[in-house]
């Protein structure tokens, strides 16, 4: 079986924690230890945007895109997720759970929201976001 090989790297502002496609797979985006998200062009490779949220000295721990692409969330250490509109940059609502998040993902409708993280106990968390 043949190695993968690396066929280009992409310089980020610090560490990666996280990335995700978005559903038209035009852009990804790349939650950062400096905190905040960027959106990166997948056809050139080069940083179109960059996200933040309210506190930036925190881990962006994962993003995650809507399945309809409009809406990118991401979550940020310890208890907390942003989310913007994609096209605008505008920030949308905050979501706040008890404990950290280490994962987030859209169900197809957009209806909900689940994340995966260590609160009072380990949990699914299950929003509605519609």
């Amino acid at each position: 079986m043949n190695a993968l090989k690396q066929q280009r790297a992409i310089e980020l502002p610090d560490w990666g924690l996280g990335v995700s496609f978005a559903p038209d797979g035009d852009c990804f985006a790349v939650s950062c230890r400096s905190g905040g998200v960027v959106v990166v062009d997948s056809s050139t490779y080069s940083i179109r945007e960059g996200f933040k949220g309210k506190d930036s000295s925190v881990d962006d721990m994962c993003a995650a895109f809507s399945s309809d692409g409009s809406l990118l969330v991401s979550a940020i250490v310890p208890d907390h997720l942003s989310s913007w509109h994609v096209k605008t940059g505008e920030p949308d609502r905050p979501f706040v759970q008890d404990g950290a998040i280490s994962a987030a993902l859209f169900t197809q409708d957009n209806k909900h929201l689940l994340t995966v993280g260590a609160g009072a106990q380990f949990q699914v968390c299950v929003w509605d976001v519609a």
